[in-house]
């Protein structure tokens, strides 16, 4: 998958279970029980699969880019 085809695909939030929502995934495939994301590190594009409830495509309260975010100032308040 080259860069520009990354920059095309969804946005995806995927809940973290402690800390803020992790914002910078891209959704690849998706099925009825999980999504297939893929997220830009510095040795390319990887991808994991997470399960489909983890997964939202608004910001939520614990998203970093919510106008009324839980963390207003990143992970360490």
């Amino acid at each position: 998958m080259t860069k520009a085809e990354f920059l095309k695909l969804p946005t995806v939030r995927v809940t973290s279970s402690a800390g803020p929502c992790l914002t910078h995934y891209r959704m690849v495939r998706r099925n009825k029980t999980t999504v297939t994301v893929a997220c830009e590190n510095g040795d390319g594009i990887s991808t994991r699969k997470v399960y489909a409830f983890q997964v939202h495509f608004e910001p939520c309260p614990c998203c970093t880019d919510h106008p009324r975010t839980s963390y207003p100032h990143g992970y360490m308040d």
